[in-house]
């Protein structure tokens, strides 16, 4: 097959520009590298600062007059708004702390209640086993009442055992000397 030479716009406008852009660079070149323009330059440079100064006043004054921002007073703000963002973040940053912080509280608090809990089971328990051991302590002083009369009847009865005792003997006395 054979080749074709096509037309490529964009090639011939690439070569184009890169010729123009080097002919206007070599030229700005040229007027800029003498030492002429550059005393124009800094003369021309130190005539128009005045004038720049009184429009910069102008300028702040007309934008005071109609409240309208100044360059400056946009970047007051700019820098405002960055130095409340950081805040915002370091606010951020202690709020995630004192989330952390209240989720171990609230733990702690349930282990601390569910302790609370445990004891006053035990002191339900206690008290039942209290009233349990009112009611054989109370039993208790029953059977000590009751033990003590059976022994103050034992005493009675060995009192009468032994009048019993002398009795019979003074009747067999009796018996045997009639």
């Amino acid at each position: 097959m054979t080749e074709r030479n096509t037309y490529e716009p964009y090639q011939t406008f690439k070569k184009i520009s890169d010729q123009w852009e080097k002919q206007v660079n070599d030229t700005i070149h040229r007027w800029t590298n003498h030492h002429e323009f550059v005393e124009l330059m800094k003369w021309g440079t130190m005539m128009q600062q005045p004038y720049l100064k009184m429009f910069k006043k102008n300028q702040e004054y007309f934008a005071k007059f109609y409240n309208i921002p100044t360059k400056y007073d946009v970047a007051k703000a700019a820098k405002l708004t960055v130095q409340t963002e950081e805040k915002i973040d370091l606010l951020e940053e202690q709020l995630w702390k004192l989330e952390e912080k209240i989720d171990q509280t609230n733990k702690n608090v349930s282990i601390i209640a569910d302790a609370a809990r445990d004891m006053i089971k035990l002191t339900k328990q206690l008290k039942t086993d209290q009233k349990k051991l009112d009611e054989i302590h109370t039993g208790l002083n029953d059977v000590t009442r009751e033990l003590a009369e059976i022994y103050s009847l034992k005493e009675e009865l060995g009192e009468l055992k032994e009048l019993m005792k002398e009795k019979n003997e003074v009747l067999e006395l009796t018996a045997v000397t009639k």
